[in-house]
């Protein structure tokens, strides 16, 4: 062979290596800009062909044999479970890359089990298993025989993966009531990766990815919604995928307790909160009081309610001012509650999904009404001791 032959040769086997490493790339990479994301879904799939580069083995504890994730995922999730084990939490790998054969027999095992309609609930068919993107890591625990079943989200490892995964860019990827945005029934276990940043609006926000690539965030538009016999704010959240606070948010003089049959509310886009902090406060599209005193340190819901007697709290009127109480008018003797994380706000003292009615934010604070064992109560509801701290 000559030195031309060899130079042509040696080119020609550059650009098939080229091509191969551009064709296992996938969209996300480090997932700054929503549009780094891969949205893999029943609508969304990936080819036969399509193998992720730089798989690795994550250095961390399994519930069974080694499973493997692309490098960056698998350095976030080795984080995660170093800190859930300083928290006292120990948290065990169960399912990673799966390749699309793979998924393909595992999808006939369960339609053979449930038949094909049950099986589209549960699993994935080839090709829409999001484990083939190699940015996925089911996760378990001992409290639940290391199985992957919805009990895991009620145990102490699925309530910190709830609390904390997002910090490590995951997100839970399939979450309860989520069903009908995102075609599979809930599953705590799931962890998708798609970045910090993403992962925290993601998830403070209660949404799915789905309607997160649907939604711009620079967008202020909203959506008129008409109330029909039977709705409550909790429903029409759950049906437009999104949370009670933010549809409260847009809506500040709706009585939620009092829906208006044929009265129209606004669905939520974005709305804005002050970034000046002063002594003074003018109303702004979306504003509710609780939203205006968590941008604020050391002001809470009630002392910013007590300070604007004569401003009725579920009637903002946009452009009026109100007053923002200084340190000096707070109760050096009253205890608060300041979340060091999004902390689920819970209807009752318990950690069950089902009694869900909110989120503390990272940072906010509100006044210590009382406490259980495991619980602090506050002026919404309650949250876990574990993720708030008591201050003066």
């Amino acid at each position: 062979m000559n030195i031309r032959e060899q130079s042509a040769r040696i080119i020609n086997v550059l650009m098939i290596l080229t091509i191969s490493a551009f064709a296992a790339w996938p969209a996300t990479v480090k997932a700054h800009d929503k549009g780094d994301i891969l949205l893999v879904n029943k609508s969304h799939s990936l080819s036969e062909s399509y193998v992720p580069g730089n798989l690795v083995y994550p250095d961390v504890a399994y519930s069974g044999d080694r499973e493997r994730m692309r490098s960056y995922a698998a350095d976030a999730l080795e984080n995660m479970f170093y800190a859930a084990k300083q928290d006292g939490i120990q948290l065990y790998a169960a399912s990673g890359y799966r390749s699309y054969d793979y998924q393909e027999d595992l999808h006939q095992y369960w339609v053979n089990q449930y038949g094909e309609e049950e099986a589209n609930r549960i699993s994935a068919k080839a090709g829409e298993s999001e484990h083939q993107t190699g940015l996925v890591m089911d996760v378990t625990s001992s409290a639940v025989n290391f199985e992957l079943v919805k009990a895991f989200g009620d145990t102490r490892a699925g309530q910190w993966i709830e609390q904390n995964a997002a910090s490590y860019g995951f997100i839970v990827r399939y979450p309860q009531g989520k069903e009908h945005v995102t075609g599979y029934s809930y599953e705590p276990w799931h962890l998708r990766y798609v970045g910090i940043d993403h992962a925290r609006e993601i998830m403070g926000q209660n949404m799915t990815l789905e309607t997160y690539l649907s939604t711009s965030q620079d967008s202020d538009s909203s959506t008129a919604y008409r109330i029909k016999p039977g709705d409550t704010l909790y429903k029409i959240a759950l049906e437009h995928d999104t949370s009670i606070d933010r549809l409260m948010g847009l809506n500040p003089s709706i009585e939620p307790r009092y829906l208006q049959i044929g009265a129209t509310i606004q669905l939520p886009g974005s709305t804005t909160a002050p970034t000046n902090p002063s002594k003074s406060y003018t109303i702004q599209p979306g504003d509710t009081f609780s939203g205006i005193a968590a941008s604020y340190h050391d002001v809470t819901t009630q002392e910013l309610i007590d300070a604007n007697p004569g401003i009725s709290p579920r009637y903002l009127v946009i452009g009026s001012t109100i007053t923002i109480p200084g340190s000096s008018e707070s109760d050096s003797q009253t205890s608060y509650v300041e979340s060091k994380g999004n902390v689920w706000i819970h209807a009752t003292p318990d950690f069950n999904a089902s009694s869900r009615v909110g989120v503390f934010y990272e940072g906010e604070k509100e006044k210590l009404l009382g406490e259980t064992n495991n619980m602090y109560q506050i002026s919404s509801g309650y949250v876990s001791k574990h993720y708030a701290d008591i201050i003066k």
